[in-house]
């Protein structure tokens, strides 16, 4: 009942909202400088990291979907509709489950069976008029055989789109010391330091002019996401047949399609990943920043620190793609106080970006 007056159609943003889960990856928290992240929907328990937070299907683990850490899960790959309930275990897990338990285990159980035909259609933006959110599902489910077998299918289509961080009054300057923005030093023009300090070119070009951060630096939050666009695709089918009073056969085959993309503001100019000092008789050194010490008659430093942000280049993108699928099949059987479940699982997920810029 929470789940279904929570009205969502992503798992995370329900599962977030509960006191035992932290602020874990997902598409609200991803635009800023996570980029093999981007669109990911992760969980996870007490503050430990999402990688210490299992996630179950049914009591079945699910495949993971995080490039950098395959062991976590993508709960956009779980149809929100098929959900009955969530169980949560918060403690006492790593006896069964190991390391990868340690925050607790997240099992979600899906609806047994479904009779009928659903088509839901959603749709909504925000109170500033962007990240718009369009959903169509459809769940179809009926029993055959005199009741022993039952079949349920679900087709899902979801898109969302970016919401920027120049939009919000609390987002749009990339940081804050005090009342105070503190932009970036890379900036289009770019900067320089030497024994002199750290000079920007005034109108005439010359190297004369002291770098202030509100006046000259570069706001990288102009080119940001607070919300990363994400369109996906996914279809699950779920069939039982009860065999005998004893055992009863199942499977689960399910697949998913996400593509997302996030952007960053324009790379900057840097030397071995960090800001390093050029010798002045650097042969590709830009001539009008040495002409600022020759034409005002002062010896040319020996060392120069030259800082730019290549702008003409455009901000990053980075445009991902996961595709993932499983297959499980699997038998329950009851003998007197017995109770066996013997499952076999195969999954697949597949992760592609391209990144421009």
């Amino acid at each position: 009942q929470d789940l279904e007056r929570a009205n969502t159609f992503r798992l995370a943003n329900f599962l977030e909202a509960l006191p035992e889960a932290a602020k874990a990856p997902n598409t609200l928290a991803t635009g800023g400088f996570s980029t093999l992240n981007a669109g990911l929907s992760t969980v996870d328990l007490r503050g430990l990291g999402a990688s210490r937070s299992l996630v179950l299907v049914d009591g079945k683990r699910l495949i993971g979907g995080d490039p950098s850490n395959p062991t976590v899960a993508d709960l956009n790959s779980i149809p929100a509709q098929m959900v009955e309930r969530i169980e949560i275990y918060s403690g006492g897990a790593t006896a069964v489950y190991g390391s990868g338990a340690i925050g607790g285990v997240i099992n979600i159980i899906t609806k047994p069976h479904y009779e009928g035909l659903l088509l839901n259609l959603d749709s909504g933006v925000s109170e500033h008029g962007d990240g718009k959110e369009s959903s169509i599902n459809i769940i179809g489910g009926s029993s055959f055989a005199q009741d022993k077998g039952q079949v349920t299918l679900t087709l899902g289509w979801d898109k969302n789109n970016a919401i920027w961080s120049k939009d919000r009054d609390f987002s749009k300057n990339n940081e804050r010391l005090g009342d105070r923005a503190a932009f970036s030093p890379f900036t289009s023009r770019g900067t320089i330091t030497s024994a002199q300090g750290v000079r920007v070119p005034n109108s005439q070009g010359l190297w004369l002019d002291t770098y202030e951060p509100l006046k000259n630096g570069y706001n990288q939050n102009s080119d940001r996401q607070l919300y990363v666009p994400l369109e996906r695709i996914q279809g699950n089918l779920f069939a039982s047949y009860q065999l005998n009073d004893q055992n009863k056969i199942y499977t689960q085959l399910g697949g998913s399609n996400n593509e997302s993309s996030n952007q960053q503001e324009p790379s900057s100019l840097i030397i071995n990943n960090r800001p390093e000092p050029l010798p002045s008789n650097y042969p590709f050194f830009p001539t009008e920043i040495l002409d600022t010490w020759r034409n005002s008659g002062k010896a040319v430093p020996a060392q120069i620190n030259y800082n730019r942000r290549l702008s003409e280049l455009g901000p990053r993108r980075y445009e991902q793609q996961r595709e993932s699928w499983r297959m499980l099949a699997g038998i329950e059987s009851n003998w007197g106080q017995w109770h066996n479940d013997l499952s076999a699982q195969i999954s697949r997920s597949d992760f592609s970006q391209i990144s421009t810029g």
